[in-house]
């Protein structure tokens, strides 16, 4: 009897596999449908990749092996968005460039709730959260490193670059506890003292940014990067890339959300 059930079970274990091979995405076909997006996505139940893009009005879900994008919610077009990230916590913060503050975000719902404190004497094109829960950013108008007070929004100067900044995006690798930068102005990323602002280890990208969106990717030790509508898989101690894929909508940053409840 237990050799029956064990036959049994292991060949519906082999039709179940010969079912995922017939009807998962070749190689050369470059897209996967909306069922075949779910299914790869959620391997990691706690993590996804995410970008908002208010220029159309979608939160999208993003696979981080080959670009293919799926909207999970609408955003309004009244922000306009540029960068955002994700604490310890799970609490979302964007950065709304028409209204030059920081908010609270919900990536499930596409909701904004922005802090009071305006900041028009910077333009921010980066926010990353740290280990120690600081939200630092980056200001391309001075070349500035910024940290927010989370309670009224007040950005704070920490220090110069020391660099041309353009379009840029902003990330933190976990594992070291180094602050990431990258720029579309030399198409550098880089290192960043959250104490100083100096910058260091600067590494030529091949990669065509215009927008920029950077994500450390813990997983492959990498650095997600995203360029309005590609996405890069960029190695930080030498700058190659590899491209991963064509990207739907304008993504103009990344960041890893745990889920919606």
């Amino acid at each position: 009897m237990r050799i029956i059930i064990l036959l049994q079970l292991s060949l519906s274990i082999g039709c179940l596999e010969d079912t995922k091979l017939a009807n998962g995405p070749t190689a050369d076909s470059g897209s996967y449908n909306e069922n075949q997006f779910s299914e790869s996505s959620s391997e990691s139940e706690s993590k996804r990749l995410l970008s908002v893009d208010t220029t159309h009005g979608h939160v999208y879900q993003i696979d981080p092996r080959n670009g293919s994008t799926h909207p999970i919610a609408s955003a309004s077009m009244e922000y306009q968005i540029s960068t955002m990230d994700i604490n310890e916590n799970g609490v979302a913060y964007v950065y709304d460039h028409n209204s030059q503050k920081i908010g609270l975000f919900d990536p499930c719902t596409g909701e904004v709730d922005l802090l009071p404190k305006a900041n028009e004497d910077y333009v921010i094109c980066g926010i990353s959260f740290a280990n120690d829960g600081t939200l630092y950013a980056i200001d391309s108008k001075h070349d500035l490193l910024l940290k927010y007070n989370l309670i009224t929004g007040k950005a704070i100067p920490v220090g110069s670059l020391e660099m041309n900044i353009g379009a840029c995006g902003l990330a933190y690798d976990i594992e070291t506890e180094t602050l990431l930068g990258a720029t579309a102005s030399t198409s550098e990323i880089f290192h960043i003292d959250i104490y100083t602002g100096a910058t260091t280890n600067h590494v030529i990208a091949d990669v065509p940014f215009e927008s920029v969106g950077i994500e450390y990717d813990e997983e492959t030790d990498t650095l997600l990067a995203s360029t309005s509508n590609e996405l890069y898989s960029i190695e930080l101690n030498n700058g190659t890339s590899v491209f991963l894929g064509t990207l739907e909508g304008h993504i103009d940053d990344l960041v890893y959300d745990p889920g919606c409840p």
